[in-house]
């Protein structure tokens, strides 16, 4: 009898454990191709990043030990939000190449390589340059009026106003004036950037066949999808409460809107599932409900595989405003983050990233980005990311370390519309410019999209003047593939450890065993009978672990060659196995 219930106990056991997926275990990591590599000769660089230098390089990548990329935005596009603003999704953009052929060798050469790839789909909005929204302007008869929100203006005492009071990204109106057809369309990333009406079927199903299946018959092998949760707007796009004539947040009216996830069911039902292929949305609004999380994740809701949760990397920020932040917020947020894929909790799957295209560099935010200090925090957050649950992504040039831009950057050195947007509002409200830029530095996009660095001389690009400032040469490819203590080698034995444990460290169950330190975060990863201990110290002083490491334990990894047994270095981490 004893044996039976053992058995049953056992059975119960597998069964909520998570079903194993190559997308679980994958390492994914993006590229940015405007900031990757340009494979143009001197005569014809323009210090841009294309496609050939991108599948010229991905010895790099699968040597680093990364199995799935992610590319970035390549799509025709204007470029105001440098791709995500696309106005043809079938074609390649001329500054990255401009030819399918380009794209179809990419992917031909990844897959050779036994490597994946996923694209960016970025279909709440279209560029106001895209042939379907040149057509709905050209008329309010046209026929492709209602693929947009259009709305005719309001009048108070002979003044015009938008149809609403949503403010867009850019801190105005949501809503943009045309003068030709005497109405308003809307666009709340900014007036380039213009909404789809997800409610028009004719809309959805011109995005599956343009957007998703023209990429999929061509071999990829998954989405990483924008802003998922702002598909569906509230019928009569109401305006929020207020006494004023002035702009607010209309998220509540457009963000998990009514129909959300009836359109997410149908984008899987009539494309996503005809095909192995991987979806993580981007959830970019805070939350901590988690009933919010599995509705999207949920695998028997059959609509995306996985999302990004935003309040990691919202750790230490609200908006452009640094503000404080201290390891007790972040354990809160870790163990959310992975009670997404907990049985207890639902069937869903949980991302683990600290850096993309929208971020600064985790080093300077989470670390200490002096020359001191910088290696030793790159390697404290490669331990963490690789020892916790989940899909892991990685951004370009994390694998070095790489910093924020120079403190001595101006504002016209910024290409981000955000980060103009926010700094001319601060100087327009007679706000401190100063403290506006000094805030920019450590928050701006422009920090992750820096060219990547390959050698000393930065080897971006054959034009020395690239899109973007390059910067920090010190931090290169080339000098670290020859340094075994650097951060990009300690990156590839991190992720070697996690390939070889994955049972541990990517499906394993996560428990804070310290929850009172503001120095150390300290946790357990178990999977049955495998135990680990993951001490890490983010102080810059030498410290005692708040912990007993248990008797017997055997170190498994270190940031530091040496350890100072109970004492801990400046952000120094250690893994024990138990």
């Amino acid at each position: 009898m004893r044996w039976f219930l053992l058995f049953v106990t056992i059975a119960a056991a597998t069964q909520l454990r998570q079903p194993k997926a190559w997308w679980k275990e994958g390492v994914v990591y993006q590229v940015y191709p405007a900031s990757f590599k340009e494979s143009r000769s001197a005569e014809d660089a323009i210090g841009w990043g294309d496609i050939n230098g991108i599948f010229e390089n991905l010895d790099h990548i699968q040597m680093l030990g990364a199995d799935i990329i992610w590319l970035s935005p390549f799509y025709d596009s204007p470029l105001f939000d440098l791709g995500y603003d696309i106005s043809n999704y079938t074609s390649v953009n001329a500054k990255f190449g401009g030819s399918l052929k380009d794209i179809k060798k990419f992917i031909h050469e990844v897959h050779k390589r036994g490597m994946r790839c996923i694209f960016d789909l970025v279909i709440n909005h279209t560029s106001d340059d895209h042939p379907w929204f040149k057509e709905s302007k050209s008329s309010v008869t046209s026929p492709k009026r209602d693929w947009y929100f259009w709305r005719q203006p309001q009048y108070k005492n002979g003044t015009r106003y938008p149809p609403n009071n949503w403010v867009g990204y850019n801190g105005e109106s949501a809503w943009v004036w045309d003068k030709h057809t005497g109405e308003y369309y809307l666009g709340i990333f900014s007036p380039y950037q213009v909404d789809l009406n997800w409610d028009n079927p004719d809309v959805r199903e011109a995005v599956y066949q343009d957007a998703l299946r023209i990429w999929l018959d061509m071999g990829i092998d998954g989405f990483r999808i924008d802003v998922i949760s702002y598909y569906s707007k509230t019928p009569g796009l109401p305006n929020v409460p207020a006494n004023d004539d002035g702009f607010y947040s209309g998220a509540q009216f457009y963000v998990n809107g009514p129909n959300e996830h009836k359109y997410l069911q149908e984008m899987n039902q009539k494309v996503l599932s005809h095909y192995d292929a991987f979806t993580v949305g981007e959830y970019a609004n805070a939350t901590t409900n988690m009933t919010i999380m599995q509705e999207y994740v949920g695998a028997h809701r059959r609509e995306i595989d996985t999302i990004f949760y935003f309040n990691m990397v919202g750790i230490g920020r609200s908006g452009y405003e640094p503000i404080p932040w201290n390891l007790s917020t972040w354990r809160d947020t870790l163990v959310f983050n992975d009670a997404i894929r907990s049985s207890g909790r639902g069937d869903g799957w949980n991302t683990v990233f600290l850096e993309n295209h929208d971020t600064p560099r985790s080093v300077s935010i989470f670390g200490d980005d002096s020359p001191e200090y910088r290696v030793q925090s790159a390697k404290l957050l490669s331990m963490l990311l690789s020892t916790l649950s989940g899909t892991l992504f990685l951004f370009q040039g994390q694998e070095l370390g790489m910093i924020n831009v120079p403190s001595t950057w101006n504002i016209s050195d910024y290409q981000d519309y955000l980060s103009q947007s926010y700094y001319d509002g601060v100087k327009t409200a007679g706000g401190n410019t100063s403290q506006a830029l000094s805030n920019v530095q450590k928050l701006a996009r422009d920090n992750a999209r820096m060219p990547f660095n390959w050698n000393s001389t930065y080897g971006f690009s054959a034009n020395k003047t690239a899109w973007l400032p390059q910067v920090h040469p010190e931090i290169n490819l080339a000098d670290q593939m020859t340094d075994s203590d650097s951060v990009y080698n300690f990156w590839r034995s991190m992720l070697d450890l996690r390939k070889y444990n994955k049972d541990l460290f990517v499906y394993g169950d996560l428990e804070f065993v310290d929850n009172e330190s503001e120095t150390f975060m300290v946790y357990r990863k178990t999977a049955g009978c495998e135990c680990v201990l993951v001490v890490l110290n983010f102080s810059d002083q030498v410290d005692r672990c708040p912990v007993a490491i248990p008797k017997g334990a055997r170190l498994l990894a270190g940031t530091h060659r040496k350890t100072l047994g109970k004492h801990f270095e400046a952000f120094e981490g250690r893994v024990y196995r138990y």
